[in-house]
């Protein structure tokens, strides 16, 4: 009998299960997905495998049927299940916000339709962190890590890890590097030939590092820019398809005209109010991912000319001209502006609603929208509206839903909510969302323990501004959590309780102005990653139990003194600390054998690092506004700087 342990990406159940074919012969695995004809499981090594359904028996035949059925996609959308190497690395789906949801410490999933582009943003400082942009084309998983500047991909299981990126400039190294060091570091890479992306490309300053890209050739590009910057000087490179920049106010897009073959633009945080005026858009008649922001006197009149424009977050409240988008037959996601009903009935093709309907404008006819997926910004009244016109069968997500979950009755569909419970609203049941995989409560988080208690699965629980209780409200029912993220609990004092949570990977609290004891925290043996932001009373932490660490995040912890048994945590690879200036002992971190990233940021008084400097695991050491003796600082630089062309050399052999 052939046995295969399955990594989970079923939504509806995460036991494995033993399945049996016309012939009697067993395997034990989990459904990753079927039709009509075939079925398609997910093997230890981490392929998937498809079969004609008919070879299973009537039993499995049927199961497999309503697992389908439960966890329906659009025509051609697919799950996507993203590993980074990091807990404060993401991926973002371009034009899609909100398309990611984390699974644990560093799994995130996402529905996409092929072709999309993912944003996937490194930390990984200046070996090699920065933002690279990757178009997806179907497959079920990808897993990142990063050498040196490099950014790797494999997809999962056996599957061989390739080169896809390169980050270049100021945040690919050279920060760290001598003049010399820098030349060496530009021949080294430019051995490597085309990638998908290169990353933390300065604008103003790309002629030294023209040649490199020319040989590099890649598909997409991050560039560094300010609010005058030229964007013809990409123009030559042949086969880029993909651009993204992050500003907070460009004077003009003009420039972006001559950027005519690309098909996704991400300008992260920029706003303009030219993007419409300039012509631009009619010279970016490929252009199909979009993601910017415009001033709210924008008209949205030019994006009539973008015919394949499929995916749109346009930051702009109050845009005009959006009957300009009714053209547009290969729209399926629309985020940042508030749209009429009148404007959802004429574009049948929505799949992610990131937009306000705005119910006010309403003709009152029915809202029909049988493809869409993904709400943000809705009312339970208004749920239940577009459920009775439309049935709103594929609908799996909803974000800032305002309301009692529990009247959303048969939304068995539901995977990933978000509820505001403020007032007097009362979660008084689940509405059948019984199979949520997350759940992010803002407001009194009582009423919707009734919503987290009835769950067969839940990865991952966040509470925000729950202002009635002094302690963790009950969490036994919830024992698989993978991640929980706490923030804004004003008289939350200890976290007693936590304990139970024994499968966590990934904690994060923030914003607690009362909270003093964390030492609860010793229980949580398999905890990954731990973020403790803006604790202003905590005085001790420990690192008691927690074996497992491998990622640290301390920030705004002003009379945290320093931190107990730091030799247990062994496993620990990075460490980031950002003002925490009472912390004054670092002796002990000289035993973490396993650190490689250290970060320390704003240290008034004289820091002594002379044992954790020492450490031949360290790779990588940021000190910013730290007074330090000068041959620390001088030893800091030189390990950063060497270790990164290390790294280069050995990833190329």
């Amino acid at each position: 009998m052939a046995r295969f342990l399955l990594v989970t990406l079923c939504l509806a159940t995460l036991e494995a299960r033993t399945w049996t074919d016309t012939s009697g012969r067993e395997v034990e695995g989990e459904w990753v997905s079927s039709d009509a004809r075939s079925i398609t499981l997910r093997l230890e090594s981490g392929k998937t495998v498809t079969f004609p359904l008919a070879k299973l028996s009537d039993e499995d035949q049927s199961y497999a049927t309503k697992v389908a059925a439960a966890n329906r996609h659009p025509a051609g959308w697919k799950p996507l299940r993203v590993r980074m190497e990091y807990m404060e690395e993401t991926p973002r789906a371009v034009g899609m916000p909100g398309a990611f949801h984390r699974l644990d410490a560093y799994t995130w999933e996402a529905d996409l339709p092929p072709g999309a582009w993912i944003r996937v943003d490194t930390s990984a400082g200046a070996f090699g962190g920065g933002s690279h942009l990757l178009q997806w084309k179907g497959a079920p998983e990808w897993h990142f890590d990063t050498e040196g500047v490099f950014l790797y991909r494999s997809k999962g299981g056996t599957s061989a890890r390739e080169l896809v990126g390169v980050s270049v400039g100021s945040g690919g190294g050279s920060s760290a590097l001598d003049s010399e060091q820098r030349e060496k570091f530009h021949k080294l890479v430019a051995e490597v030939g085309p990638v998908e992306s290169v990353s933390s490309v300065m604008l103003s300053q790309i002629d030294p590092v023209r040649p490199l890209l020319a040989k590099l050739d890649p598909l997409a590009v991050t560039v560094q820019v300010d609010h005058r910057s030229d964007f013809s000087k990409l123009a030559g490179l042949r086969r880029m398809k993909a651009v993204y920049f992050n500003v907070g106010q460009l004077q003009s897009f003009d420039t972006l005209g001559e950027l005519s073959s690309i098909e996704c633009l991400d300008a992260g945080n920029a706003f303009t109010s030219t993007l419409d005026d300039s012509g631009v858009l009619a010279k970016m008649s490929r252009l199909k991912f979009l993601e910017t922001g415009m001033r709210s006197s924008s008209s949205f009149a030019g994006f009539s000319r973008m015919k394949g424009l499929e995916a749109m977050s346009v930051r702009c409240s109050t845009p005009a001209s959006l009957e300009s988008l009714v053209g547009l037959s290969r729209l399926h996601s629309i985020d940042g502006f508030s749209v009429p009903p009148a404007l959802v009935r004429r574009l049948p093709g929505l799949v992610r609603v990131g937009s306000r309907i705005d119910s006010q404008k309403d003709d009152g006819s029915p809202l029909v929208m049988e493809k869409v997926s993904f709400l943000r910004f809705a009312s339970v009244e208004q749920v239940v509206a577009w459920k009775q016109a439309g049935g709103l069968p594929f609908l799996h997500e909803i974000e800032y839903l305002n309301g009692d979950l529990g009247e959303l009755e048969g939304m068995s569909s539901l995977r990933h909510v978000g509820i505001s419970c403020y007032g007097e609203t009362s979660q008084s049941g689940h509405g059948g969302a019984t199979r949520l995989r997350t759940l992010r409560v803002k407001g009194n988080a009582m009423h919707a323990r009734k919503v987290w208690e009835a769950q067969e699965q839940l990865y991952g629980l966040g509470i925000e501004v729950w202002t009635e209780e002094s302690s963790l409200p009950g969490l036994a029912g919830v024992d698989g959590l993978r991640w929980l993220e706490l923030s804004k609990l004003p008289k939350l004092k200890s976290l007693k309780g936590i304990g139970d949570l024994g499968e966590l990977s990934y904690l994060a609290i923030e914003k607690m102005d009362a909270l003093t004891d964390v030492s609860d925290l010793s229980a949580l043996t398999g905890m990954e990653a731990l973020r403790l932001e803006g604790l202003p009373v905590v005085e001790k932490l420990s690192f008691r139990g927690l074996s497992s660490l491998k990622d640290l995040r301390l920030r705004g912890l002003v009379k945290l003194t320093g931190v107990d048994q730091v030799s247990v945590a062994r496993a620990l690879r990075r460490s980031n600390i950002n003002g925490c200036p009472a912390m004054v002992d670092w002796d002990d971190w000289g035993g973490l054998a396993s650190l490689e990233d250290f970060y320390l940021v704003g240290r008034s008084s004289e820091t002594d690092l002379a044992s954790l400097l020492k450490l031949d695991s360290l790779r990588q050491v940021d000190l910013i506004s730290v007074k330090i003796p000068d041959k620390q600082r001088l030893e800091a630089n030189e390990l950063t700087g060497s270790a990164l062309l290390e790294r280069v050399e050995a990833a190329l052999r």
